[in-house]
């Protein structure tokens, strides 16, 4: 909101353009926009209407914020800018305390393992000396499978979660082949794999199926890697197409020709699509949705769109690129 808010749009355009984006909370944009625009509030009363229903509380907050803000006489470009310093500076801090939880709780997972295997070293080397049973070996198995599982279940939820995919029609290609190759081989796998399973066993039927999931396995693999380098060069992307836009003067088409590519390997050949899209007259809004859905990037579907949508409602192309 604070890149759609630099250009001084209407209060109205900018709840549009919010709620455009995409975002879960959008859905609380919504509903003050509606009852603003169609049952006639004022928006300070909207907002405070939408908090109150709002269930998280750095939603409500920022609702309350936003109705008193406005009721101050705050403008939207100045109370969103330090909304989004602070919300920055806050998810900063909050990513680097889940990675030192992390940390610990790795630390605490390897010491975990490596006292439950001494018990099951002991137990083994007991089992040879005399016969514990049964049971005792079930329950020690039991034991390393509850360990094993609690340890992966709180790095799971300890570890900080970031969308990396973005698929709005096709995808990339990479992924498109990917999902063919699962589509096609997995259930050809295992066919052979339950034939093979009952002529020799088991571990047959595992090879057939570790086979079949191999070639969508390492495409996934390759996929995921190539969004990793095109994530690293996004900020430099947005960043140099803000500042060359700012210097000409110019559409984001006429600077894209402008700005130095050598620095975005990864990215240069989705670039020349988009400008070959863009030469041809083609929608700018089509043009820009269909480089995100060829790019499948998270980082940068949101970041183009932010970008695209605050210069097109008349932002500062270097203040919008940050």
């Amino acid at each position: 909101m604070a890149a759609l808010a630099d250009g001084k749009p209407s209060r109205d355009v900018l709840l549009q353009m919010t709620i455009s984006q995409g975002y879960q909370t959008g859905i609380y944009f919504h509903m003050v926009y509606m009852l603003a625009k169609r049952m006639g509030f004022e928006y300070t009363r909207a907002f405070r209407v939408v908090a109150r229903r709002a269930g998280a509380s750095t939603v409500k907050n920022h609702l309350l914020r936003f109705a008193g803000a406005i009721t101050a006489g705050v403008s939207e470009a100045e109370f969103l800018s330090q909304e989004a310093r602070v919300e920055r500076e806050q998810y900063i801090s909050n990513y680097y305390r889940s990675l030192e939880a992390l940390a610990k709780w790795g630390d605490a997972y390897a010491a975990l393992l490596v006292s439950v295997s001494l018990v099951v070293v002991v137990a083994m080397i007991s089992t040879m000396l005399s016969d514990l049973g049964s049971m005792v070996v079930m329950t020690l198995t039991g034991t390393t499978f509850m360990v094993s599982f609690f340890g992966v279940y709180i790095i799971h939820r300890t570890a900080p979660k970031e969308d990396k995919n973005y698929q709005n029609r096709r995808g990339p290609k990479l992924r498109r082949k990917a999902k063919r190759a699962f589509f096609v081989l997995v259930p050809l796998g295992v066919v052979v794999g339950v034939l093979l399973g009952f002529l020799y066993g088991v571990p047959f039927f595992l090879l057939s199926l570790g086979f079949a999931l191999l070639p969508s396995g390492v495409l996934a693999w390759m996929d995921d890697a190539k969004l990793n380098s095109l994530d690293q060069e996004t900020a430099t992307f947005i960043r140099s197409l803000g500042n060359v836009t700012a210097s000409l003067k110019s559409t984001l088409s006429a600077a894209l020709i402008k700005i130095d590519r050598r620095s975005l390997a990864a990215m240069e050949p989705y670039l020349k699509r988009l400008q070959i899209l863009l030469d041809r007259k083609i929608s700018p809004e089509k043009a820009w949705d269909a480089f995100r859905d060829e790019v499948g990037s998270q980082l940068m579907n949101r970041s183009t769109r932010m970008f695209v949508d605050g210069v097109a409602l008349g932002g500062a192309p270097t203040a919008s690129g940050k």
